[in-house]
């Protein structure tokens, strides 16, 4: 029996699922004596037992210490969504409540290699040549977190030099004063810039921008404000 999918869930699954295009692999890291990972891991086999596209390889977050090194694990449970390559999108903590869909829409983006954002600004976010390294800590009761969470992966998809993590606050409180985390989503960029709120995507381009490369924010700002309008979504962000 299902600890964590319902009849009617699976079978929505198993229809979204039948379009998966490319195999994706679901990488966990776990531990024993780690509650969080035992029902992290069983959510992860449930899903992935859905789709012969779908394949899950658990690693012992100690004893395969270098696989933790090479998908720059530092804590667990911890789950990365592969498929051609490591797109560097990872969920920290628990896949339940509202970012269970979230782990839904990864597994299909990375699968179909289509994100369904605007081609200009994805073509924007891949010209990004900083590192950038997103950490949305969310709550899974936070109903706009998700929306945080998925455009961070989104650019993590597009563009080689972003890495993005989802953080569970409720599995790694201790983030939340590291943080300073008042309201969720809260987005730190490069562990020196943070906002707060569920950005558009385009808004999460600018900010990441005015964080890594000030110079380049102010040219893109000043050229194609006008047209797209980026600006004026900055102001729609909801918080939990």
């Amino acid at each position: 029996m299902s600890r964590f999918i319902d009849e009617n869930v699976r079978g929505q699954l198993v229809s979204a699922f039948e379009n998966l295009v490319n195999p994706v692999h679901l990488v966990f890291f776990t531990q024993k004596d780690c509650d969080a990972c035992a029902d992290q891991e069983e959510l992860l086999r449930e899903v992935s037992s859905l789709s012969n596209k779908l394949t899950l390889k658990s690693y012992d977050f100690i004893l395969n210490g270098d696989e933790a090194m090479n998908y720059r694990i530092d804590k667990i449970p911890a789950t990365a969504i592969v498929g051609k390559r490591d797109y560097k999108i990872r969920f920290f903590g628990l896949t339940a409540g509202f970012e269970f869909k979230t782990l839904v829409e990864d597994i299909i983006m990375v699968s179909s290699e289509r994100t369904g954002l605007d081609p200009q600004l994805e073509m924007l976010v891949q010209a990004i040549q900083n590192p950038v390294h997103l950490q949305v800590m969310a709550s899974l009761t936070c109903p706009h977190c998700p929306k945080a969470v998925r455009a961070a992966h989104n650019f993590a998809y597009l563009n080689e030099n972003i890495r993005s993590d989802m953080v569970d606050l409720s599995v790694f409180p201790y983030f939340a004063q590291k943080y300073n985390v008042t309201g969720t989503p809260k987005t730190i960029i490069n562990e020196s810039y943070s906002f707060i709120g569920a950005y558009p995507e385009a808004a999460l381009y600018l900010e990441i921008l005015k964080a890594v490369n000030p110079l380049e924010y102010q040219k893109v700002v000043e050229e194609i404000t006008k047209e797209t309008n980026i600006e004026q979504g900055m102001s729609t962000a909801y918080t939990y």
